[in-house]
């Protein structure tokens, strides 16, 4: 892990093993002080990455951490409002915040791990 910059920070986030590719996310603290978290997610053989933050009101996705699927494992859920995202590019697709996106984070995988790089706006001053 680097330290932050004005360009983000990169943050190990757990290994490859943790994804199933079946509906399992691997959360994670972006700020405990804000209560801000992101999560990690993989679709077929893509990692994604986002800000647990909904467009709509700014609550977190999961009720259950980690849980973020709707029950046909297609689409990302807001157990909150029921907004429904797109997986591969957290665009809002369904509910009340239509056409908005989650916020990305980019990804990189080293061997097995994971990094995610945390947006400036949420890690550095």
């Amino acid at each position: 892990m680097s330290s932050p910059s004005k360009s983000g920070q990169w943050i190990s986030v757990g290994t490859l093993e943790r994804l199933d590719g079946g509906g399992t996310a691997i959360m994670f603290d972006i700020d405990r002080s804000k209560f801000l978290s992101g999560f990690v997610i993989k679709r077929g053989d893509q990692v994604y990455a986002y800000v647990n933050h909904c467009p709509h009101n700014g609550s977190r996705l999961d009720w259950v951490p980690g849980e973020l699927f709707d029950e046909s494992g297609e689409h990302l859920i807001c157990a909150t409002h029921g907004a429904i995202f797109e997986p591969d590019t957290g665009k809002c697709v369904g509910g009340p915040c239509i056409n908005q996106t989650l916020i990305p984070m980019a990804v990189k995988l080293e061997r097995n791990s994971i990094y995610v790089k945390v947006p400036p706006r949420y890690c550095c001053d």
